[in-house]
């Protein structure tokens, strides 16, 4: 039973999420998908990062968007995780893709939604992660998500052959879903794992639509959702799942 199990972060229980020690894990463990984010510094440059600042990651503080390319540089991402992993830098766009490419993997990028408020940054971002993916090898799966639905607009504007998945919290379960993914173009959902149903579930895939749920740190969380018709999970255990989900 092939499912799509996601690397949240890169493999985040086994090294600091979000670096390139995190993505490695991956092919060691069988994981085919990784999930990482993408925002910007102060002068423009992709930055690989979940949080809009560094406290909680890095053993710097403050906004990411208020230091430029050649500070983030300095940045050391692993040292909070362990001593292992000391000075294991934020890793750019380029180093991701190399690791994608060597590694095979498939990859979901979320172009965080903050910046979708923002023309220029958004489509700065836009446009530099467009020229980005040419370097990606043809025989991955790229799949781009984010929570606004705009910003997806947008890329596929852009990239209109790349998949995009639209991104809810369980606070927005009274919306339109399907109405929303539509609208934005999107070909996948991928709604948060509190308060989702069975029937949520089926209905979404009723119509046409792929449904990857996050957080899902439960096997058995995860095997009732794939029961239920769900398409993948985006988890920090991927490499607990048997390998029947994952070959």
């Amino acid at each position: 039973m092939t499912k799509q199990i996601f690397a949240h972060r890169g493999l985040s229980r086994l090294a600091p999420e979000n670096t390139l020690a995190a993505y490695r894990e991956l092919k060691k463990h069988g994981v085919k998908w990784l999930e990482t984010d993408l925002d910007l510094t102060q002068d423009g440059d992709i930055v690989i990062l979940h949080d809009a600042d560094l406290d909680r990651t890095t053993d710097h503080s403050g906004s990411v968007h208020e230091l430029t390319h050649d500070e983030l540089a300095k940045v050391d991402a692993g040292s909070w995780f362990s001593d292992a992993f000391i000075g294991e830098p934020l890793p750019t766009l380029a180093q991701v893709i190399q690791v994608i490419n060597a590694d095979q993997l498939n990859v979901n990028f979320e172009l965080k939604a903050h910046l979708a408020g923002d023309p220029v940054r958004r489509d700065q971002l836009i446009r530099q992660f467009s020229a980005a993916l040419a370097g990606v090898n043809p025989a991955s799966q790229i799949l781009v998500s984010s929570f606004s639905p705009e910003m997806l607009t947008r890329f596929s504007a852009v990239q209109p052959a790349i998949k995009t998945a639209v991104l809810f919290k369980k606070e927005q379960l009274a919306q339109d879903w399907i109405a929303i993914a539509q609208k934005a173009g999107a070909s996948a959902v991928h709604p948060e794992v509190g308060g989702l149903t069975k029937d949520r579930v089926r209905a979404l895939k009723a119509a046409g639509l792929a449904v990857n749920v996050w957080t899902v740190n439960s096997l058995s969380k995860a095997n009732q959702l794939f029961n239920w018709g769900a398409d993948g999970v985006f988890t920090d255990i991927s490499q607990d799942f048997p390998s029947r989900y994952l070959n």
